[in-house]
C-alpha cells in the first residue's frame, strides 16, 4: 500500500508543480510523467511475469519431487504386501482374496505411468 500512496503523492505533487509554476518543465497534459508512468508500468509487469514464471517453475519441481515420493511409496508398499505374502503362506493363514488385494499385490508399472504423464504434458502444451 506504502508504494500506491507514495505514487499517488508523486503524481498529484508533479501536476501541482506543473500547474501553478510560471515555466513548468512539463506542461498540461504532462507528457513527460505519462512516459515515466508508462514505463513504470511496463517494468512492473515484466517483474510480475518474471516473478510468476519463477513460481511455476519451483511448483513443477515440487509436484515432480512428490510424484518420485509417491511412486516410491507405491514400490514400498508392493513389495510389503509381497512379504505379507510370504509369510502367511509360510505359517499357513488363509489370506482372504478378493479384486481389491489382488489389483493391489500387482506390481504397479512405474515406467507407463510415467509415460502417460509426460504424453498428457506434451497434449497439455501442444
Amino acid at each position: 500500500m506504502d508504494f500506491v500512496i507514495s505514487q499517488l503523492v508523486l503524481v498529484v505533487l508533479w501536476a501541482l508543480w506543473n500547474l501553478y509554476r510560471p515555466a513548468p518543465f512539463d506542461p498540461y497534459p504532462f507528457p513527460l510523467l505519462s512516459a515515466f508512468l508508462a514505463l513504470e508500468a511496463v517494468l512492473l509487469t515484466s517483474f510480475a511475469l518474471i516473478r510468476q514464471n519463477a513460481m511455476d517453475q519451483q511448483s513443477e519441481r515440487r509436484n515432480h519431487l512428490d510424484l518420485q515420493i509417491n511412486l516410491l511409496a507405491e514400490r514400498e508398499a508392493d513389495s510389503i504386501l509381497r512379504a505379507l505374502g510370504v509369510i502367511a503362506a509360510k505359517f499357513d493363514i488363509e489370506l482372504p482374496r478378493d479384486a481389491e488385494i489382488d489389483g493391489v499385490e500387482r506390481d504397479t508399472q512405474v515406467e507407463s505411468i510415467a509415460r502417460d504423464l509426460r504424453s498428457q504434458k506434451d497434449e497439455a502444451s501442444a
